[in-house]
């Protein structure tokens, strides 16, 4: 990979809601957001490929923003409402210029049967998870433009 798409993957992420990124050893980077009590996100590289230009990540952990008693249980609210989370990105060239995909799999953070608590239904983990997709891609694509 080029210096310039590094700078631009990491541009990508500090734009979002992304404080800071520490990198923990070649595979594993600590996100810590800019939201209240900055959570954290630690992410693991699975596969990176360089020739197909694609890599595949997994979210290895996340802080529990907060905690509430439901159906006599603590539940825990992480910084995301998922679980067991894996994501695909990769890069074509296309029509001239490139075309990214980002396509992850994972299930909703609370994992018993319903009832739900709010904020951790199937919804809220599609609903995060588009936002941080389609934030991050439109993201890279004004930063390629530039």
């Amino acid at each position: 990979s080029t210096r310039k798409e590094s700078s631009a993957a990491s541009d990508v992420y500090k734009r979002q809601a992304v404080a800071s990124t520490e990198l923990k050893d070649d595979k594993t980077r600590v996100l810590t957001l800019k939201s209240e009590g900055n959570p954290t996100i630690t992410e693991e590289l699975n596969k990176l490929d360089d020739e197909k230009m694609m890599m595949i990540y997994k979210i290895e952990d996340m802080s529990v923003v907060k905690t509430i008693t439901f159906n006599s249980k603590d539940t825990p609210y992480y910084t995301f409402p998922v679980n067991n989370y894996k994501s695909w990105l990769s890069v074509k060239a296309k029509d001239g210029g490139s075309e990214v995909k980002w396509k992850g799999k994972f299930y909703r953070s609370f994992m018993d049967n319903p009832p739900v608590p709010e904020g951790q239904a199937d919804q809220d983990a599609v609903d995060a998870i588009t936002g941080v997709y389609t934030s991050g891609l439109n993201n890279l694509k004004a930063i390629m433009e530039k």
